[in-house]
């Protein structure tokens, strides 16, 4: 299996670094960061994916600031 490149260099040591926006504390958007970070190698059973763009849902901005939601509903399986 070869190893996709990662769209940041190694920074001269190690494994590949990738960035990423994190929440450390729960509060306002203020409070995401963007860092970089390892890149992790995926775990038996597992894969790795490219990922060009991602978005933000409504639910996860409650979630961000701690408020918890309603509980999720039972899903039938498969779903989207």
């Amino acid at each position: 299996m070869e190893r996709s490149t990662s769209p940041t260099p190694a920074d001269n040591q190690g494994s590949p670094k990738v960035h990423a926006i994190r929440l450390h504390t729960f509060g306002p958007a203020e409070n995401l960061t963007y860092e970089k970070t390892e890149d992790p190698d995926p775990a038996p059973g597992q894969v790795r994916i490219a990922v060009r763009a991602a978005g933000v849902h409504l639910l996860d901005t409650a979630l961000r600031e701690g408020i918890q939601g309603p509980a999720p509903a039972p899903v039938e399986l498969p779903t989207i």
